[in-house]
């Protein structure tokens, strides 16, 4: 009798054990499941993120491309100065050849060029050498350069867009 009280209190606390294996297990697979759904949708947010950044670069790149081309519509005095597209639409370079504002005023105002930096721009000297600034999306560098106070300028998207 006493060795079936044991054999009945060994099948008992195999059981238990047997439940509580089993409880961790379906523990571990919930929490390796929430982890694993957790991390998919972490990746998911991530990709969608720079799904929008990508295109919100896109935008910035066809309006920023769009002022440049504006700007290359200015009027410009033929022989004194000229306003010229390249690198497919993402420069462009203006050229005068004596002290006339005209054509850059338009220039800089089509491209939104910040006052300190047209101020920087009028006031360099033909001693100055190449001078460079950015601000936005823009890069732009410019050269005094005589006769008459001739200048070049030229504007650019920077290279990270």
């Amino acid at each position: 009798m006493e060795e079936i009280e044991s054999v009945k209190k060994q099948n008992k606390i195999l059981k238990i054990v047997i439940v509580v294996i089993v409880v961790i297990v379906i523990v571990a697979v919930v929490v390796a499941g929430g982890l694993t759904y957790s991390k998919h949708r972490e990746i998911a947010a991530e990709q969608q993120q720079q799904q929008v950044a990508a295109e919100k670069k896109k935008e910035r790149l066809m309006l920023d491309k769009n002022m440049l081309h504006g700007a290359s519509q200015c009027p410009v005095t033929e022989g004194i100065d000229s306003v010229k597209l390249g690198d497919n639409g993402k420069s462009l370079t203006y050229s005068r050849d004596y002290n006339y504002v005209n054509g850059f005023d338009c220039v800089a105002e089509d491209i939104e060029v910040p006052d300190s930096i047209k101020e920087e721009i009028e006031s360099t000297t033909i001693l100055s050498g190449r001078q460079t600034d950015d601000w936005g999306d823009f890069h732009v560098s410019w050269i005094a350069h005589g006769p008459g106070v001739g200048m070049t300028v030229t504007f650019s998207l920077k290279q990270n867009l």
